[in-house]
């Protein structure tokens, strides 16, 4: 519901991923049903849900990424990202958001951003 909220005034932040949607669908629900991102073993030994790929295959499908990153997601076969690519994935909304709350004046500093990363989720000080 937050993402919603907010997404209503940076509507460009928040990607409504087709995912969680597709899941339900299936009634793929967690550990309710004994699968979602994963078959449930009763804790034992869960392991990836063969069902998930086409579910992933549909949701890449629906979602904006950039040409060349769609056929890697979606031809169906193992692929590997590079460690530029899982940066670029992880950490570039990341520092959007960081940018646009020191434009709208949300922080007094960019180092206010920096310590809050390093404080909130355990990114490395020695990186900033």
């Amino acid at each position: 519901a937050k993402h919603r909220a907010l997404g209503r005034f940076h509507p460009y932040t928040i990607y409504d991923s087709k995912l969680p949607k597709l899941l339900i669908q299936e009634r793929m629900l967690g550990e309710e049903t004994r699968e979602g991102y994963y078959v449930y073993d009763h804790g034992l030994h869960d392991s990836p849900n063969p069902r998930l790929p086409p579910l992933l295959q549909q949701s890449c499908a629906a979602a904006p990424l950039p040409k060349e990153w769609k056929g890697r997601f979606s031809s169906g076969s193992k692929h590997t990202l590079s460690s530029e690519q899982l940066v670029e994935m992880a950490l570039f909304p990341v520092v959007n958001e960081a940018c646009r709350l020191v434009q709208e004046g949300l922080v007094t500093r960019a180092s206010d951003i920096d310590m809050a990363s390093v404080l909130g989720f355990s990114f490395p000080n020695y990186r900033g």
